[in-house]
């Protein structure tokens, strides 16, 4: 999966594992803070083991699971959100930098899933677009579209070729899919179900998720798009 990246350093891992706040929700293993606590040499070893998962695409044995609880919706029903081990937060968290510049590097007018760039800002832009063009004499087609249970939907062997062929950083890529391969669980109340494992879904709470989906979907939705 390309070239290795340069291995993260101490300050890096500590400083991503600072930015977390107490009142967060812990994994399978520490609370993400924790790992700040770590001294230099410490630090050093965990760099060590992100660089090894990075060459190899895989997560240790002791943090391969990932809980899933539910979240009440605004408008009704319930989200899934998944509740990933710190081991692997803090990684993506230290390794986001570098795919914001591949996000922001690819800025598409016409895709709404980068900063700065909601649903709500597509809507309005629409809008103004379709009134300048009605005051020219023209006429403009729109369509909103919504995908039900999109992150849950998205298979994994279409995911790597579709992200990679995107320009999305392959090595972090190989970790968040093997994050994603690894054991889940989902609790309800104090109930957990037993482990299961699944080929498909991208990891909603995921510090990659989005940038993931925009991945995926990009070849699908630039085909529509037009001179």
């Amino acid at each position: 999966l390309g070239p290795l990246l340069e291995p993260l350093t101490p300050g890096e891992v500590l400083g991503a594992a600072k930015s977390f706040p107490w009142k967060t929700s812990t994994g399978c293993d520490i609370h993400p803070r924790h790992l700040s606590l770590l001294g230099r040499e410490g630090l050093t070893w965990l760099c060590m083991l992100y660089a090894m998962c990075e060459a190899e695409h895989i997560i240790p044995t002791p943090v391969m699971l990932t809980l899933f609880f539910t979240r009440p919706k605004p408008g009704g029903g319930r989200r899934i959100v998944a509740n990933l081990p710190s081991f692997y937060r803090v990684y993506t968290r230290a390794r986001v930098d570098i795919v914001r510049a591949w996000d922001s590097a690819d800025v598409d007018s016409t895709f709404y899933a980068g900063e700065g760039m909601g649903s709500v800002d597509a809507v309005y832009d629409a809008a103004i677009e379709d009134a300048i063009a009605a005051a020219n004499g023209c006429h403009t087609v729109a369509g909103i579209g919504d995908l039900a249970k999109c992150f849950e939907k998205i298979p994994h062997h279409k995911l790597v070729p579709r992200a990679i062929s995107a320009g999305f950083p392959p090595r972090v890529l190989g970790v968040s899919v093997a994050m994603y391969r690894a054991a889940r669980s989902v609790q309800v109340d104090l109930a957990s179900s037993a482990a299961v494992y699944t080929n498909c879904g991208i990891a909603a709470g995921c510090t990659m998720a989005t940038f993931l989906v925009r991945a995926y979907l990009m070849s699908n939705l630039t085909a529509f798009r037009y001179e």
